[in-house]
């Protein structure tokens, strides 16, 4: 393949010095024209970013807002935490001081009522006493009456006397306490009753028993050391011994004995106003 060649004729004239100069200057101008030119453009560059400072700020001051609220929201919580824990801690202080209270109360209640109860059964005591010091009044007043008219008439069968206004006899054969209480219903009696604790000392020294009788015991109407033959209720100091059922009287006042023991023993009756037959 052939290639042509073209050649040409250079040609270099001359160029005046002023010309080339003038030509240098323009350049010059115009390079400083075109670099003057570009700084507008370059100081608008910098407009074009400030729009995107804008949302940065906003993200800035509502992650600054955020975090305010934040830590708002938790120093609140922990202020209610720790509210909570005090009237908790107040609300579990006042439920033991109120446990403790109540426990307190409910045992002066109890106390209460227990002295209540007392008082109650002490009332009912004196209440039953009370009823048996009348009954005795009525009783000793009518013996008095009974006694008042002995003195003009003779108010007990013979071989009786008369003590502490009822008509005793004194046995003279020994017997078991059995045989002793049937012998005395026989005579229309009854085995001696003492209800009186003194009763004993007093029939000691009276004239119903004779010097020689006065260290001998006696059966008596009490059994078991709970109630007499006339059905009324023992209220002395005799405890029940085993194998001691029975209760004689002797110097030493009451003492219990065995019941199949043989002793002599005192029959009661009534005094009457009128004379015996």
């Amino acid at each position: 393949m052939s290639q042509d060649v073209t050649y040409a004729d250079l040609r270099f004239g001359k160029v005046p010095l002023e010309k080339i100069q003038r030509q240098e200057t323009t350049e010059e101008e115009l390079t400083y024209e075109n670099v003057q030119g570009a700084r507008p453009e370059e100081e608008k560059a910098p407009s074009s970013l400030e729009p995107a400072k804008g949302p940065r700020r906003q993200t800035y001051y509502a992650a600054v807002a955020l975090l305010a609220v934040s830590l708002f929201f938790f120093a609140t919580t922990v202020g209610f935490v720790v509210g909570y824990w005090q009237v908790s801690r107040q609300l579990g202080e006042a439920s033991q001081a109120h446990a403790a209270n109540s426990s307190a109360l409910a045992q002066r209640l109890k106390r209460a009522g227990e002295e209540l109860r007392r008082a109650q059964s002490n009332l009912t005591l004196l209440h039953q006493d009370h009823g048996r010091l009348e009954e005795k009044n009525r009783e000793m007043e009518t013996n008095l009456t009974h006694a008042r008219s002995c003195q003009q008439i003779g108010c007990c069968p013979p071989q009786w006397k008369l003590f502490r206004w009822k008509c005793l006899w004194v046995s003279t054969e020994k017997r078991t306490w059995a045989e002793s209480k049937t012998d005395c219903v026989k005579k229309e009696s009854l085995l001696l009753v003492l209800r009186d604790p003194w009763s004993a000392e007093e029939l000691q020294r009276s004239q119903v028993l004779m010097n020689s009788l006065r260290s001998t015991p006696f059966w008596i109407g009490l059994r078991g050391v709970r109630e007499w033959v006339d059905n009324s209720h023992y209220s002395g100091p005799l405890k029940h011994k085993p194998n001691k059922d029975c209760v004689q009287v002797s110097q030493e006042g009451l003492k219990q004995e065995s019941c199949g023991r043989k002793s002599l023993y005192i029959c009661q009756k009534i005094a009457r106003s009128s004379p015996w037959s």
